[in-house]
């Protein structure tokens, strides 16, 4: 890792884990499901790709199971924080703050 990628790693206070794995999504406003990908996870957020845009402030319900079942499923209650333009196929990157994992 070069000086300033360690750097940059320190101020963000997590390191990010690239993940690219499928996750369920339930938006808490309308109980809407979405199926995403974890792009990647650090200690206090993580990274999603879905097919809608939402706003930061949107509130949803993250789960994301283990592959091989050996590991526990992941699902935690999130907030969106951070906004992205959309990519390839339509597709929007968010990212959220984990608020509770459950």
């Amino acid at each position: 890792m070069s000086e300033s990628s360690n750097a940059h790693a320190e101020k963000r206070g997590f390191l990010r884990m690239q993940m690219n794995i499928p996750a369920n999504i339930e938006i808490t406003a309308d109980g809407k499901q979405e199926k995403g990908v974890l792009v990647n996870l650090s200690g206090s957020g993580m990274l999603l790709e879905l097919p809608q845009f939402y706003p930061a402030g949107a509130k949803m319900t993250v789960q994301v199971d283990s592959e091989n079942g050996a590991s526990p499923s992941l699902e935690a209650i999130c907030t969106v924080i951070r906004e992205a333009e959309p990519i390839d196929g339509g597709k929007h990157r968010i990212g959220v703050a984990i608020d509770k994992i459950l």
